[in-house]
C-alpha cells in the first residue's frame, strides 16, 4: 500500500512537472504597452537602402531555456504585406552595457546564439508580437536584436517609442544603422520600447517539490499514528 501511494504521488508530480515545463513565462520586459499606436515609431528593418537594427542588452545568471522573444511592432500603411523581419539573440562580452562597435554589420554571425525570422501581416499597430525561438542560454550577457536584411529578410516596420518603461528593469535601446556603420544610443534609459523574452521555469526548482511532497505525506501519516 505504501508503494502504491508513493508511486501515485510520483506520478502526480510527474504530470504537474510536465504541465509546468510546457508553459513558458515572461522573464524579460523593458516596457508595457501603453495602448494602440498607429502613428508610427522608430524604424526597424530596411530604411531605403539602409538597414536599421534595434537592440536591448540583458544578462542572465543561470542557464535559461528561452522559448520565445517579442516586442511591440507596427507597419506603415504603404508597406507590402507580410513584411519580414529577423530576430537574434547575440552573445556579448560579459558585463557589456551596449553592443560593441561593429563597422561591418549589426553583429558577427559567430556570436549569434539563436535567430529566426517572422512576418507582420497587418498594417498599423500589430500589438504585442510573440516570436517562437528555442535556445538554451548559458549565463552571460546578450543582446536581443530586431531588424531586417539578414537571413533572407527585407522588410520594414516600426516599434512604438511611447510605451511605459518597466520601473524594475529600466533599459536604454541601441541602434545600428548602415549610414553610421556602428552602434549608437537610440533611446536613453528608461526607454519606452517593448522587448520581451519568454522562458520555461527552471527544472531544478520543480524537482525540489517532489521530495518535499513525499516527506510531508510521511510526516503527516506519522502524526496520525501518534494520535
Amino acid at each position: 500500500m505504501k508503494i502504491c501511494t508513493t508511486l501515485f504521488a510520483l506520478a502526480s508530480f510527474g504530470a504537474m512537472y510536465t504541465q509546468a515545463a510546457r508553459a513558458d513565462v515572461l522573464i524579460y520586459e523593458t516596457a508595457t504597452i501603453r495602448g494602440r499606436e498607429d502613428s508610427g515609431g522608430t524604424v526597424v528593418g530596411t530604411d531605403g537602402s539602409d538597414l536599421l537594427y534595434q537592440a536591448s542588452v540583458f544578462s542572465i545568471t543561470n542557464s535559461t531555456h528561452v522559448t520565445a522573444v517579442g516586442g511591440h511592432f507596427g507597419v506603415t500603411p504603404n508597406t507590402a504585406l507580410p513584411t519580414m523581419l529577423d530576430a537574434e539573440i547575440v552573445k556579448l562580452p560579459n558585463g557589456s552595457t551596449a553592443p560593441p562597435p561593429n563597422t561591418t554589420g549589426p553583429f558577427n554571425f559567430s556570436d549569434v546564439a539563436a535567430h529566426t525570422t517572422f512576418g507582420l501581416a497587418t498594417h498599423l499597430d500589430n500589438g504585442d508580437v510573440k516570436i517562437p525561438l528555442d535556445v538554451t542560454l548559458a549565463p552571460g550577457t546578450y543582446a536581443l536584436m530586431f531588424g531586417s536584411g539578414m537571413y533572407g529578410t527585407n522588410g520594414t516596420a516600426y516599434m512604438p517609442t511611447n510605451d511605459i518603461p518597466n520601473p524594475l528593469n529600466p533599459k536604454p535601446v541601441y541602434f545600428w544603422y548602415t549610414a553610421n556603420h556602428n552602434w549608437g544610443l537610440g533611446y536613453s534609459s528608461p526607454a519606452g520600447l517593448r522587448f520581451t523574452i519568454y522562458a520555461v521555469p527552471e527544472p531544478s526548482a520543480l524537482f525540489l517539490i517532489a521530495p518535499a511532497m513525499l516527506l510531508t505525506r510521511r510526516m503527516g501519516r506519522k502524526s496520525v499514528r501518534r494520535k
